[in-house]
């Protein structure tokens, strides 16, 4: 693991003084940072986390305030941000990913979803797709506000509005993605 503490304030030794104040544990197999309340506007901290964990893991990442970016991991996966994106690239098993403020974009590996599925949510942002050429799985794509794209051709049966559920290549396990308000990019 790598953490990487960022503090700013008016003057260098303040935020010195201010990053000084910052703990990174990692107590019971969690990783966490904690440090002073904000005070003014002018001054604050924050701190990047790079963690690597072996391909086949079961992980739970949580952020109130930053983005997630995770890849090449397979197991029981639970994505959680508030204020921020969520990156989700060459991953397998059950992968549950939300973020209130920011967008979703997932990268597809292999030929086809490995375990239980991918279901990723946001409430304010748009969603980016990209699907390897014969890709198999179950695709289920919405949108409340915003407008459907794809890159490549999909065949479709019924009427088109906000909401996709088709499969691709073979159909197979589902990759879900859901937005409210953003829209939904699919690429190759």
């Amino acid at each position: 693991m790598r953490a990487r503490v960022i503090a700013t304030a008016d003057t260098e030794q303040a935020a010195q003084a201010l990053a000084q104040e910052v703990q990174v544990s990692t107590d019971g197999g969690q990783v966490r940072a904690t440090g002073p309340e904000r005070g003014d506007r002018r001054s604050g901290w924050h701190v990047s986390f790079e963690v690597w964990v072996p391909g086949k893991a079961d992980v739970t990442v949580r952020t109130r305030n930053g983005g997630i970016s995770i890849a090449d991991v397979s197991g029981t996966l639970l994505v959680e941000a508030v204020n921020g994106g969520v990156s989700l690239s060459r991953l397998s098993g059950d992968v549950r990913g939300t973020t209130v403020n920011g967008g979703i974009s997932v990268e597809l590996g292999r030929d086809r979803w490995q375990g239980a599925g991918l279901d990723a949510r946001t409430t304010n942002g748009g969603l980016r797709l990209k699907v390897p050429d014969g890709y198999s799985c179950q695709l289920g794509l919405s949108t409340v506000n915003g407008r459907m794209r794809a890159d490549f051709p999909m065949t479709v049966q019924g009427r088109l509005g906000h909401r996709l559920d088709l499969p691709l290549g073979r159909g197979g396990a589902p990759v879900r993605l859901t937005t409210t308000n953003g829209g939904v990019h699919v690429t190759r």
